[in-house]
């Protein structure tokens, strides 16, 4: 309709994406509707309806979503933009509405099947979508199922657990299991090791050293694993030269790991 089109010039400036969740939007609330093989608005649409703002659309289609559906969604974000049909069917607690819910999700244009084999994935149509969904979700909420997601892959994935070093390391992390993002972390910094992507093992080693540095109350179990995580890490400085860098952190944790006695 002619109203609709100068309504969104006005609103869009140019944005595709917010052009279709809008008018995805308007659909869903039966203000645009199919009408004798034309679309037509069912009442005049006014600025207030209409956020002008891309996250404050998709907000409030999420808001009209079902409360299965809505909840699933959430658990999907949490996977990531992409994530696997099996991972969320272990981790969500509402199993029985997962297919249905994920049918309504993709008829509402919010997911795409991204591939069938070897394992069912879905994709978030618009990163954006997923962004809002995951921020949508209270901080204690996301450590839980982030921990959740961590424990499903290892089971799931034990027979090909090197794929995901760095997924699972990233779950743990955000799900405040720290001694388990550590040792991710390294076997994500010895995998990138052997293949001789220094800077990247460097990075992930330093992510690991920097999180376990920080808890603030060590315990044994955690004091051995930072001085295991900086005798792995020696490699990395080797090959990049930096012999400084090296002697550096050694010394810095030397009272340490005289301390353990092992």
């Amino acid at each position: 309709p002619a109203e609709l089109q100068r309504f969104l010039q006005d609103k869009a400036e140019g944005n595709p994406f917010y052009i279709e969740e809008v008018i995805n939007s308007l659909i869903e609330s039966d203000t645009l509707i199919r009408d004798n093989g034309n679309w037509k608005l069912t009442r005049e649409i006014t600025e207030a309806e209409v956020s002008s703002t891309i996250h404050g659309v998709i907000s409030g289609r999420l808001d009209r979503l079902e409360k299965e559906s809505k909840r699933i969604l959430q658990e999907a974000s949490v996977i990531g933009r992409t994530f696997f049909y099996e991972i969320l069917n272990r981790i969500t607690e509402l199993g029985q509405q997962i297919d249905q819910s994920l049918r309504s999700l993709e008829r509402l244009d919010l997911i795409r099947a991204r591939a069938m084999q070897p394992d069912l994935e879905y994709i978030f149509k618009h990163a954006l979508t997923q962004e809002v969904v995951y921020n949508g979700l209270l901080k204690k909420e996301r450590r839980v199922i982030h921990e959740r997601i961590g424990l499903v892959m290892e089971q799931l994935f034990q027979d090909r657990l090197p794929e995901f070093y760095e997924t699972l390391a990233y779950h743990f992390k955000q799900g405040q299991s720290i001694a388990k993002a550590v040792s991710y972390l390294m076997k994500a910094g010895e995998k990138s090791l052997k293949r001789y992507a220094v800077e990247e093992a460097h990075r992930y080693y330093q992510e690991a050293y920097d999180l376990i540095l920080n808890i603030t109350e060590k315990t044994r179990e955690d004091a051995l694993l930072l001085i295991d995580l900086i005798l792995d890490w020696a490699m990395v400085f080797y090959y990049r030269a930096d012999c400084k860098g090296w002697e550096k952190i050694f010394r810095e944790h030397l009272t340490l790991a005289e301390k353990l006695d092992d």
